[in-house]
């Protein structure tokens, strides 16, 4: 991720923007934590800007997410997890139901979801923040299941339906006899690799 953030910023030095000594060095103190949130918020960039996103894709050339979209992620985190502590039910919240299904052999969980609540606006840290708070109450809900397996891979293809054909499609179904867990590859392969 360090290399793709000094990619980016190289280009904006060549040019778009003026990028001082200052900021090159905030982006060598990136934490490995923050790196994921600003991996994971630009892929919501890339996608709402209509830019194809797989594996193989050069996101070096396609770097929108910054540490202020990271800062507004931890802070939309936090009122959610505040505004979940004072509910009653943080699942009920996000999900009409769930439950699970077998479709063609194949053992799913399948998602309905209240849209209204897990896209709130167009802002990538909120979109991502509500996706990660929603997939924790559904987490809580079915963990206990002897069909709930893979739990990194059940995530990655909950957040690929949420940035990609989340708002067209309902309900979501997440395999969980799926081990892949690099989310390029999930969306490259359309959500269930």
């Amino acid at each position: 991720m360090k290399k793709i953030l000094f990619t980016a910023l190289v280009a904006l030095l060549l040019g778009v923007n003026c990028v001082t000594a200052s900021a090159l060095e905030k982006s060598e103190n990136i934490s490995k934590e923050d790196e994921e949130i600003m991996e994971y918020i630009n892929i919501y960039y890339l996608i709402q800007n209509g830019e194809l996103y797989s594996n193989d894709y050069d996101i070096s050339n396609h770097m929108y997410a910054t540490q202020k979209d990271v800062e507004l992620y931890r802070q939309y985190m936090s009122a959610l997890s505040n505004n979940n502590a004072r509910a009653s039910s943080g699942y009920s919240k996000y999900f009409n139901s769930s439950k699970w299904i077998t479709r063609n052999g194949v053992v799913s969980l399948s998602i309905n979801f209240k849209g209204s609540a897990l896209y709130p606006n167009d802002l990538p840290a909120a979109n991502y923040a509500v996706a990660k708070t929603a997939f924790q109450e559904l987490y809580k809900k079915h963990k206990s299941s002897s069909k709930w397996k893979h739990t990194a891979s059940m995530e990655a293809q909950f957040l690929c339906h949420h940035m990609t054909i989340g708002k067209l499609k309902n309900p979501w179904n997440l395999e969980p006899h799926r081990t892949e867990t690099d989310l390029g590859k999930v969306i490259a392969k359309g959500c269930n690799p």
